[in-house]
């Protein structure tokens, strides 16, 4: 997907599956380049694991962080993605 930036959610856990701190969580999404206080849109490849990236967003702030329920298996099921 255009200007996506990869953040797999088991980066946003410790090895005991709670989330890790919120700093922690912060410096994770600082590093790779994400704005919290822009528009973001969560995405993987069903759905479902993208709620974990929006959770950790909003443990740090983000209130307003969206999810992309039809996700890749939307995206990536059409001829030209959201060609008009």
């Amino acid at each position: 997907m255009t200007n996506s930036i990869n953040v797999p959610f088991t980066v946003l856990l410790n090895e005991d599956g709670t989330f890790k701190s919120n700093d922690d969580i912060m410096k994770i999404f600082t590093d790779k380049g994400i704005d919290i206080n822009k528009d973001i849109v969560n995405t993987c490849g069903s759905g479902v694991t993208a709620c974990v990236v929006d959770f950790g967003l909003r443990l740090v702030g983000h209130e307003k962080a969206q999810i992309y329920d039809g996700s890749w298996t939307e995206y990536g099921g059409v001829d030209e993605p959201f060609a008009k």
